[in-house]
């Protein structure tokens, strides 16, 4: 208290209730003062604050606005309300918006460290991982049918007005013919398409979103960020353009002109070749020789094959629970005769050529247990250090080349066919690399997937195994275009009626994120 009392002009504070009143009247005044030192990181923040005091009493006694305090101690204009009156401070304290905006001061003083706040409005460089306001509405999503802020505020303005009548001639009329009143006129008519039930269905759908952000476990891409280096067990690894350009022949080398004869040399004459080996979604124990014989001769191939020099009495299945029908079972190449002429039918309506028996038996053998080899020998060849050894472990340093050329081949033939939608891919246990945040200097965001790429056009399927780890979890939304479509191998893969949605995209696909999506746990990003 002696402190307090040199402060001229408070009243004595000697008895207890005295003492109650003058701390009630100075705390909002308090409170104001140590948001405006934390602004100001002022060297002496005790003498700060006094001085602010001095200034909110002055103010209630005289009625006059508060003094500018001394220009040593100054805080920055920007960000810091002025002293107001402990009245005024209290009714701000039970304003919702006041609240915000205190909260959003001390968080923009938190992250500015020791630069400034950014002022509201200003013009921002910052990466991806930015989470501003604008992009948030931009995002929301209203009601069952998920319309944008946009789609709202145009379906709210039709029924202001009236408009009985829809469609693209009737809508360009109807905004055009508000262009042409005058400015008085037309902005009276907008601010009555404007009024009424949209403002009040805006608020519902803003504030919607604001409870669904303030009691998310993460919220912005920073945060998932942090979380997911905290979760992540590596960080995933993306080839740049260089690699895209130089395409699987600078990756793995060219092909044999001896296609069917070295495919079979790479899965049953080489090291790795009766090494078993377990995928961990198929839980298939089975070797390479073992899945060449199960693709291309399921009759009579049993009979030769072996497993840790066990004679197999079946061919290997999947360990896992699975409805009737589900596992996967031996089928001859002629069984799939009229799926395979339907489709060399498109084929030759796009004066393309048909599908060659090499490429069905490199893309069936992709749809098995098989795929984990594939992908480990295009990941490790481009990705140093953990995928390069798996690579080495797993398939004892064969390349597969000729076999994941015929299958890269088969996929980009059947991409003709596939119609362009939206698709989605679920990751586990890794964290995005910063070149999908930051900019390259072509101001260019993003990496090449080394593998083939499984994807779904369900959503939930890719978000469940996002989560399937209990770690950090990413599902990429991605749009197919002209040229970037994948293909579906559901007609010839060895468990089609398992995954009736998916398709499978060549090696090498850029991915060039458009914005995260930090509405859940798991990261949403796009690619084109």
């Amino acid at each position: 208290m002696t402190r307090l009392r040199t402060i001229r002009g408070l009243p004595d504070a000697d008895s207890a209730g005295t003492l109650t009143a003058v701390l009630e009247q100075l705390f909002p005044a308090i409170e104001e003062g140590v948001t405006a030192a934390c602004l100001a990181r002022t060297s002496d923040p005790f003498s700060f604050v006094i001085e602010h005091l001095k200034r909110a009493h002055e103010s209630t006694r005289s009625g006059r606005p508060p003094t500018a305090p001394n220009r040593s101690q100054q805080a920055p204009s920007r960000g810091v309300r002025p002293a107001t009156s402990p009245s005024q401070s209290r009714s701000a304290r039970d304003d919702p918006i006041q609240r915000a905006v205190a909260a959003a001061e001390a968080a923009a003083v938190e992250d500015a460290g020791a630069g400034e706040a950014t002022p509201a409005g200003a013009d921002r460089i910052e990466d991806e991982r930015s989470w501003l306001m604008g992009s948030w509405l931009g995002s929301l999503e209203i009601g069952v049918d998920k319309r944008s802020l946009t789609d709202l505020i145009a379906k709210e303005m039709r029924a202001a007005a009236g408009l009985a009548v829809g469609g693209e001639a009737a809508e360009l009329a109807f905004v055009r013919s508000l262009g042409r009143e005058s400015r008085a006129d037309g902005r009276a008519a907008v601010l009555r398409l404007l009024g009424g039930p949209l403002l009040e269905h805006l608020a519902d759908a803003v504030l919607s979103g604001a409870q669904e952000l303030a009691h998310a476990r993460t919220a912005t891409a920073n945060e998932l960020q942090s979380k997911f280096l905290d979760e992540a067990g590596f960080t995933m690894g993306f080839g740049d353009i260089g690699t895209f350009f130089g395409g699987l022949e600078q990756l793995l080398g060219p092909p044999s002109p001896q296609l069917l004869e070295t495919m079979q040399h790479e899965h049953c004459d080489v090291a790795d070749s009766h090494k078993p080996f377990t995928p961990p979604n198929y839980l298939i124990t089975t070797t390479s020789c073992i899945e060449w014989s199960f693709v291309n001769d399921p009759e009579e191939g049993l009979e030769k094959s072996t497993l840790d020099g066990v004679a197999l009495a079946a061919w290997p299945e999947e360990m896992v629970s699975l409805a009737d029908g589900q596992k996967r079972s031996p089928r001859t190449i002629a069984s799939f005769e009229a799926e395979w002429a339907r489709r060399d039918e498109k084929l030759e309506a796009l004066n393309d050529w048909p599908l060659q028996k090499i490429e069905f038996v490199g893309a069936r053998l992709y749809t098995g247990p098989l795929y984990l080899k594939y992908n480990a020998v295009l990941r490790g060849c481009g990705i140093k250090g953990f995928m390069e050894k798996k690579w080495m472990e797993l398939c004892g340093g064969n390349k597969y080349t000729t076999t994941i050329h015929v299958i890269n081949s088969a996929v980009v033939k059947l991409s003709k066919l596939q119609k362009a939608e939206k698709v989605f891919r679920g990751l586990t246990g890794g964290v995005l690399p910063n070149s999908f945040w930051i900019p390259d200097e072509q101001n260019v965001r993003g990496g090449c997937e080394y593998g083939f790429l499984s994807t779904t056009s369900d959503k939930v399927v890719a978000s469940t195994y996002a989560a399937s780890g209990g770690k950090a979890g990413i599902v990429f939304e991605m749009s197919m275009g002209m040229v970037d479509r994948g293909a579906d191998l559901s007609w010839l893969s060895q468990c089609g009626c398992r995954c009736p949605s998916c398709t499978s995209a060549r090696p090498l696909t850029p991915h060039c994120p458009m914005a995260p999506d930090t509405r859940t746990s798991t990261r949403s990003s796009s690619r084109r």
